[in-house]
């Protein structure tokens, strides 16, 4: 991302980094807020040099401060989880490898899908990133929610 960043200062890579920065969907937390966080420094400097790119900052400016709004709502919204969420998660702990077999088996799947040319890179790393996702704990309340809602 430092690096990214640093091309801004080079005039003849403004647009295509600005771009990039605006189509980038893998942010973390700490990657968008320093991102954010170096544009608004460029914003409020008024650079003139900056002016053909003010309305695709401003673009871009405004697409990272709602991930970082986004994503420090998924963290306020998981610390502050409720009684039944905690014991869910302490009984995921307990089942996760069982999880593990069933996200291990999916991937395989994925991929042997990937390599008959059934489903396309894209649609293959959407999937994987869902199972890298349910990785990082969670999925027994998400599953919970997503099945009262189909079955009530």
């Amino acid at each position: 991302m430092e690096q990214r960043l640093r091309r801004l200062g080079d005039s003849s890579a403004r647009q295509e980094t600005l771009a990039w920065l605006g189509s980038y969907a893998d942010f973390g937390l700490l990657d968008a807020t320093r991102a954010r966080d170096e544009l608004a420094r460029i914003r409020d400097a008024q650079d003139p040099s900056w002016a053909p790119y003010e309305q695709l900052l401003g673009g871009v400016l405004g697409r990272l401060e709602a991930l970082v709004q986004e994503k420090t709502q998924r963290l306020v919204s998981q610390s502050s989880a409720g009684p039944w969420a905690r014991v869910l998660r302490y009984i995921e702990a307990w089942v996760d490898h069982l999880d593990s077999a069933r996200r291990s088996k999916f991937a395989g799947r994925v991929l042997v899908d990937l390599f008959a040319a059934r489903i396309g890179h894209g649609r293959a790393a959407l999937l994987l990133r869902e199972v890298t996702a349910r990785q990082k704990g969670g999925w027994l309340l998400k599953d919970l929610k997503r099945w009262a809602a189909k079955y009530s």
